[in-house]
Parts: C-alpha cells; structure tokens; sequence
C-alpha cells in the first residue's frame, strides 16, 4: 500500500491540513505533554511540524518508501524524531507517550473491525497515565455519498495520476484505483504504476464501544478538526480518548 504513491503523495497533500492537525492537537494534548506517537506518519511532514511544536517525536509507518522520503527531510534536532517501520496493529516494545495520534483517515485502511480494536488496545497500553489518543475518519457519509463516482486527476511535468474511487465489498467500503505516470530521466519515458487502496468506515457507535472496551474515558467527537459539531453530512470525525 502506498509504494508507488509515496513518490508523489507530498505534491497531492494540501499542505494546510498539518496546520489545522497540529492546532487540534495542540488544543487537546495534555499541558506538559512532551512525547509523541504519530501513527502512519507517512512521508514525515506532520511528526516534523510536531518538532517544531517543541514534542519528542516517534514517527511510526509501515511502508519502506514513504519512510525514506521522511529520514531525507531529517533537518531538526535528530535526538527529537525518530522514524520506525512497524505496523500499528504491533505496538509492543516502543516505550510509552503523552499523545498517540492518527491522522488522514488512517485507520479507515483497517477492513476488519478486529485489527482496529487491536489498534485501540496497543495505544491505550503505549499511553501513559492521563495520555490522550487523537485521530480522525472519514464517514459512512463520505464513503457512500461523497466517494461515488468519484475521480481525480492530477499532472505536472514529471507525474501524471489518475485517480478513480467505486463501491467496496463491505459495507461503507470503497477501493481507490490509482494509475501513475512518473517520468524516468534515464529511460526519457514515462513509466506506468498502477496501485488499488481500499478504506472503510464503520459506524459511529462502533468507535465508542470499542474505544470503550479498551479502557478510554472522557471520549469526545467532533467535526471540522474539533471546530464543530457533528452532523448528518459530516465526512470526517475526530475522536479524543484518553487513558485514566
């Protein structure tokens, strides 16, 4: 998952969603917090701007290729940050945290309910005491309203990427069909890559329960990166866990 869209995944981020993800977690984070987890950090540029913020950082992915492109943006303090191939549903042995964060619908890429309550049970183990678990999902709304016939394209000079979302199996389920066109300097062509990514979202009572059932109290939902109040048509939820 995401190998050959790691090449051009920081070119497709709007980069003012780190800032709104950082101002949420600033706005949550326990006063005096200083170590984070960021899960599925992906290319790095949030677990940096965690650094600027003043956190200890541990930047967690499962894919080689956007933890590459990660190390080579290494210009802060390296004793703050450090990047760690690990999939998130195996947290054992990383040490313990402040704040354990989530972002970008992450946890959306888990197809089965039971890897997301595992993913629920390591964080609440990794949290210290008072600790607080931050992430977000896209919705059944956005999976089965926004996502139908839904399509993308984007290109520049060395990367084209054709972008089309449909119905998943499951439930509330999609499946992203990626086709990339990178520019290959030494072969003067393009070269094709195609990648299929899948998410699911499930129902609202299901998060809590399951937050619930790993030992979280104080859980809040919110919208709109904690700015409002959820309703009907809302694509993303943010949840706050915290560990007693």
């Amino acid at each position: 998952m995401f190998n050959s869209f790691a090449t051009i995944y920081d070119e497709l981020m709007d980069k003012s969603l780190y800032d709104k993800w950082l101002s949420f977690t600033n706005r949550f984070a326990p006063m005096g917090s200083k170590k984070v987890l960021d899960l599925a950090c992906g290319t790095g540029d949030f677990s940096l701007q965690l650094v600027r913020s003043g956190f200890k950082v541990m930047g967690l992915d499962n894919s080689e290729e956007m933890l590459s492109i990660a190390s080579s943006k290494l210009t802060d303090d390296p004793d703050s940050i450090m990047f760690v191939k690990r999939d998130m549903r195996d947290l054992t042995g990383l040490g313990s945290f402040d704040v354990v964060t989530c972002y970008d619908d992450s946890l959306n890429y888990l197809l089965d309910f039971s890897e997301l309550e595992s993913v629920f049970g390591g964080v609440f183990e990794v949290l210290r005491p008072g600790g607080i678990f931050l992430f977000d999902v896209i919705t059944p709304y956005q999976t089965d309203v926004v996502y139908q016939n839904y399509y993308y394209n984007y290109s520049d000079e060395q990367n084209s990427l054709l972008w089309t979302t449909y119905s998943g199996e499951f439930e509330h389920s999609v499946i992203h069909d990626l086709t990339i066109f990178k520019y290959d300097s030494e072969l003067k062509a393009y070269q094709r890559y195609t990648e299929e990514q899948q998410e699911r979202a499930y129902e609202m009572w299901q998060y809590l329960d399951s937050l619930q059932a790993a030992g979280f109290k104080n859980i809040q939902t919110l919208a709109n990166f904690g700015e409002q109040e959820i309703d009907s048509e809302t694509k993303r939820w943010f949840f706050i866990g915290q560990k007693s």
